[in-house]
């Protein structure tokens, strides 16, 4: 069921931004429910729907508010930029290099919201790269 827990955070974050489209994901949800219970055939299906990535990002990203943007923009653009001073791989993100990173952020004095939002930033592009 990691799916499904995962699944129902992302329609969470869907839907505080953009109520009407609910009813779709919630549908899309039962759907896969349902077939999970009457056998494996939902994995196909999911894997189907899944092919289609680059619209299912773009209705990700929509279903994003403008300020999430601007906030996980930020966040990458600093981390991206520190990796680039430090001469380290950035991406993909390992823990070493996000440890290092996070430890700079606080140097600089940057407070513990301000250093979870350029997380955000930085935990969306790797699971975007």
């Amino acid at each position: 069921m990691t799916w499904a827990r995962s699944f129902c955070l992302y329609a969470r974050i869907v839907v505080s931004a953009h109520p009407g489209k609910a009813q779709d994901l919630l549908a899309y949800l039962a759907t896969l429910l349902a077939g999970a219970e009457k056998g494996d055939w939902w994995r196909a299906y999911d894997s189907r729907f899944r092919q289609q990535i680059p619209a299912l990002e773009s209705f990700f990203l929509r279903g994003l508010a403008d300020n999430t943007h601007r906030v996980y923009h930020t966040g990458q653009k600093r981390y991206l930029d520190f990796c680039s001073r430090a001469g380290l791989r950035g991406v993909p993100a390992s823990e070493g290099v996000v440890c290092k990173f996070v430890v700079q952020l606080a140097t600089e004095g940057l407070k513990h919201r301000t250093i979870k939002s350029n997380m955000a930033g930085v935990r969306h592009l790797a699971t975007h790269w």
